[in-house]
C-alpha cells in the first residue's frame, strides 16, 4: 500500500507537470483543475505512442519524462507552485465529511489496488500487451501471435510508461489512480451541490455511490474504467457548456473525446458531442479550431500507425482500407473472420450454429436472459433505454440530456452489430443510472449514508468478490488472503496459477502456460508467450501458425499457411 501510494503520488506529480505544459502550449485554461491532470495523461500517451513506434517503453522513456519535467519545473516554478497550492486549498476547504469520504475512498482504493485480481482479460492480454510494449515497443504483426494483441489500447500504452517493469512486476495500477481522479471530481461537484442545489452537480456528485462496482476494475489496467470515468466528465462538461460559444470549451471537449476514443475505439460515438458543439456555434468558432484539428490528426495518425504495425489493418478492428495497405505480416482473412465471428457469438452468448439458425428475436432473448452474470447489466441497458425518455421529459427536459440519450441509443445500435458486450455501454449505464438516482436522493443526510454505505459494501466485496463474467471459472487463480507484506507491496500483476513450458513451432520458440489453462490465457510468461492450445487449434482448424519474420523478435511475426483445408 505504501509503495502504491508513492506510485500514485508520482503519477499525479507527472501528469500535473505535463498537463500544465500542454495547457501553456495550447493556451487552454479550463476552470476545472482536474483537466490539467487529464491533459497530462493525454500528453504522456502521445509521447509514449510515438516512442513505441521506434523502440521499447522502458527506463529510457522514464528518463526522458524526468528530464522533461525537470525543465518544466525549473522554467515555471512559480506557476506550478500556485497550481499545487490551489489544489491543496480546494481539499482543505471541503466539508469535514467530504474529506473523510475522500480519505476512506483512497484507503479502500489502495486495498483493492494491492489485492490479487481475478480478471480474465488481464490474463489473456492486458499483462502481455504491456510487457511487449516495455520490452520491444510496437512489434510488426504481433496480432498474428495472439489476436487480442491487435487490440493494444492507448490506455495500455500509457500504463506501460509507468509499469517500471525493470524494477518490479507489481505496478500496473493506473486504474486506481483514474478512479481516485473520478471520485475527486465528483466530490468537488457534490460540494457545489450542497452550496447551490444544482441537479447537475448532484448526479455527477453521486459517482462515489457506484464505487461498489467500479472498484472491481481498479485492480487491473482495463480501458473500460478510464472510458467510464472520462466519459462521465465529458458528459458533465458537455451539459455545462452546451449553451456557451467559447472556443476553449470546444477544444476541451474535443481533446477529452479523442482521448477517450484512443483509449477504446468502441467509444467512437462520443466524438459527436464536440461535432454538435461545432455545428451549433459554427460561425463563431470555425476559424479558431486549428488546435483541435491538429490534435485530431495527430491522434488519428498514431491510431493508424499503431494498428498498421500490430495487425496490418490501419483501422483495426475494421477492415476498411486494408486493400490499400499490403504488408507480409497482415492478419490473414481467415484469422480475422474467425476472430470477428467468435467475438460476435460470444457477445450474444450463442453458438455459431445457433446464431445462423435463430431469428432476431431469439438472439435478442438469448443475449438478454441467458448471458450468465452479464444478464443483469443487459437487462439494465434495456430498462434504462425504455424508461429514461419519461424521466428526462419530466425532470431533465433540456436538449443536452436528450442528445446524450440519443447518443446512448446510437452506441447500442453500433455495438449490437459488432459486439454487444455490456462493458461497452457502462458509461451510459453509469450516466443515466446516476441521473435517475439523483431524482430520488436529494437530502444531504441521505447522500452521505449512500456514499459511506457504498464503501462499506465495497469493503465486504473485497473479501467476497462478485465475478464479472461467466468465464471466470475457466481460469485457475492464485487465491491469497491479505498479508502484511501487501501493506508495503502490491500483489503481482498476474494472478494466473500456472507453470510455463518452452515449445517450438517452425522457427518460433515460445512459452506456454500449462495445458489446464484457458485457451486464450497467457498470464505473465516470458516473451514470446502464447497458449499452446491456441497454436494447435489454429493449426488444425484454420491451417495457420505464427512465425517469426526473421530470426529477431523485434522484426515481428506473420502467419504461415501450413496445409490446404
Amino acid at each position: 500500500m505504501l509503495l502504491l501510494l508513492f506510485y500514485w503520488s508520482y503519477l499525479g506529480f507527472t501528469f500535473v507537470n505535463l498537463g500544465f505544459c500542454f495547457q501553456k502550449i495550447t493556451r487552454l485554461k479550463p476552470t476545472e483543475s482536474i483537466f490539467t491532470i487529464i491533459f497530462g495523461m493525454l500528453t504522456t500517451t502521445i509521447l509514449a505512442s510515438v516512442w513505441a513506434i521506434f523502440g521499447r517503453i522502458n527506463f529510457e522513456f522514464q528518463l526522458f519524462l524526468l528530464a522533461l519535467q525537470f525543465g518544466i519545473v525549473v522554467g515555471f516554478k512559480k506557476e506550478l507552485t500556485s497550481i499545487y497550492l490551489n489544489f491543496w486549498h480546494q481539499l482543505k476547504t471541503l466539508p469535514q465529511k467530504l474529506q473523510i469520504l475522500l480519505g476512506l475512498t483512497l484507503l479502500l482504493t489502495l486495498l483493492y489496488g494491492v489485492s490479487d485480481a481475478s480478471f480474465i482479460d488481464n490474463e489473456t492480454y492486458y499483462v502481455q500487451t504491456i510487457k511487449w510494449l516495455n520490452e520491444y515497443g510496437l512489434v510488426k504483426g504481433l496480432a498474428n501471435l495472439h489476436l487480442f494483441f491487435g487490440q493494444t489500447s492507448g490506455w495500455h500504452i500509457l500504463q506501460s510508461a509507468f509499469s517500471f517493469s525493470y524494477l518490479s512486476d507489481r505496478l500496473n495500477q493506473l486504474n486506481g489512480f483514474c478512479l481516485l481522479l473520478g471520485n475527486l471530481y465528483a466530490i468537488f461537484r457534490l460540494n457545489d451541490y450542497f452550496k447551490n442545489s444544482s441537479a447537475q452537480n448532484l448526479w455527477i456528485g453521486l459517482l462515489p455511490t457506484a464505487n461498489v462496482v467500479l472498484f472491481a476494475f481498479c485492480q487491473v489496467p482495463s480501458p473500460d474504467l478510464a472510458v467510464m470515468i472520462f466519459s462521465l466528465i465529458a458528459f458533465d462538461f458537455f451539459i455545462q457548456q452546451y449553451k456557451t460559444e467559447d472556443i476553449v470549451s470546444f477544444n476541451v471537449l474535443f481533446l477529452l473525446s479523442i482521448f477517450i476514443v484512443y483509449i477504446k475505439v468502441t467509444a467512437l460515438p462520443i466524438l459527436l458531442l464536440p461535432l454538435l458543439f461545432l455545428i451549433i456555434n459554427f460561425k463563431k468558432i470555425i476559424s479558431k479550431i486549428a488546435l483541435s484539428l491538429l490534435m485530431g490528426l495527430i491522434m488519428l495518425f498514431l491510431f493508424i500507425i499503431k494498428n498498421s504495425i500490430l495487425s496490418g489493418y490501419p483501422l483495426f478492428p475494421s477492415t476498411l482500407s486494408k486493400d490499400y495497405y499490403k504488408v507480409d505480416y497482415a492478419i490473414p482473412p481467415a484469422l480475422y473472420n474467425f476472430s470477428f465471428d467468435c467475438t460476435h457469438c460470444y457477445s450474444f452468448f450463442i453458438s455459431g450454429k445457433d446464431f445462423g439458425t435463430s431469428n432476431a428475436w431469439q438472439i435478442f432473448v438469448k443475449w438478454l436472459l441467458y448471458s450468465g452474470t452479464s444478464n443483469v447489466f443487459n437487462v439494465m441497458i434495456i430498462v434504462i433505454m425504455l424508461l429514461m425518455p419519461y424521466f428526462t421529459k419530466r425532470y431533465f427536459n433540456q436538449k443536452s440530456y436528450w442528445i446524450l440519450y440519443s447518443l446512448m441509443v446510437l452506441q447500442f445500435a453500433l455495438i449490437w452489430y459488432g459486439s454487444p458486450h455490456y462493458r461497452f455501454m457502462l458509461p451510459f449505464l453509469l450516466l443515466f443510472g446516476l441521473i435517475a438516482f439523483s431524482i430520488f436522493v436529494k437530502s444531504m443526510p441521505s447522500i452521505y449514508r449512500l456514499c459511506f454505505g457504498s464503501l462499506v459494501l465495497a469493503f465486504c466485496f473485497l473479501w467476497f468478490p462478485i465475478p464479472l463474467g461467466n468465464h471466470q471459472q475457466k481460469l485457475n487463480f492464485n487465491k491469497q488472503q491479505f498479508s502484511m507484506s501487501q501493506v508495503i507491496y502490491p500483489h503481482k500483476n498476474s494472478n494466473l496459477k500456472t507453470e510455463y513450458e518452452e515449445h517450438q513451432m517452425g522457427n518460433l520458440k515460445y512459452f506456454s502456460p500449462d495445458t489446464g489453462v484457458y485457451i486464450w490465457a497467457n498470464g505473465n510468461g516470458k516473451l514470446p508467450c502464447v497458449n499452446f492450445k491456441q497454436i494447435d487449434y489454429f493449426d488444425r482448424k484454420l491451417h495457420y501458425i505464427p512465425q517469426l519474420r526473421t530470426s529477431n523478435i523485434p522484426d515481428g511475426f506473420y502467419s504461415r499457411k501450413t496445409t490446404q483445408p
